[in-house]
C-alpha cells in the first residue's frame, strides 16, 4: 500500500490520532514504542495542557513565587539569580531535583497521579 495515497485517500478519521502517530513514526526512522507514540498524542491534547497551566499558575508557581524562588513576568516564570549560579551548581540543583521527583513517585507509586481520575489511569500506563 502507497502510504502517501493512504493519507490522502483512504485514511478516515475519528480524531487525530492516525496522522500523529504516522507523522512521528516518520520523523523517528519508521519505528517508535507504544510509550513514544501516545507521548506524541499527549502533545495534541490542549486539556492537558491547560489543566497544567493552572496547576503551575495556581499551585507550583504561587508555591515557588511565595518561597522567593521563582518571579512571574507576564506569563512568564524566572528562576530567582539565575544568573549568579555557576553550571556546575545548576547540574547539582538538577540532580538534586532528580533525586527528590523518584524518592515521591517510589513512595507514592502511581498513586501520584490518581487525582487525575480514570483518565490518569490510562495515561500511568502508559508512561509509568
Amino acid at each position: 500500500m502507497n502510504l502517501l495515497e493512504f493519507v490522502r485517500d483512504q485514511m478516515r478519521m475519528s480524531h487525530i490520532y492516525q496522522p500523529v502517530m504516522i507523522k512521528a513514526l516518520l520523523g523517528n526512522g519508521g519505528r517508535m514504542s507504544t510509550r513514544d507514540i501516545a507521548r506524541e498524542i499527549l502533545m495534541y491534547d490542549i486539556s492537558q495542557i491547560e489543566y497544567y497551566e493552572n496547576v503551575v499558575n495556581n499551585m507550583v508557581g504561587r508555591v515557588l513565587r511565595n518561597r522567593g524562588v521563582v518571579e512571574k513576568k507576564k506569563e512568564v516564570y524566572e528562576l530567582v539569580d539565575y544568573d549568579l549560579l555557576t553550571d556546575d551548581v545548576r547540574q547539582l540543583i538538577v540532580e538534586e531535583c532528580d533525586r527528590k521527583i523518584d524518592a515521591f513517585i517510589q513512595k507514592r507509586g502511581l498513586n501520584v497521579w490518581e487525582h487525575r481520575g480514570p483518565l490518569q489511569t490510562i495515561l500511568d500506563q502508559l508512561f509509568f
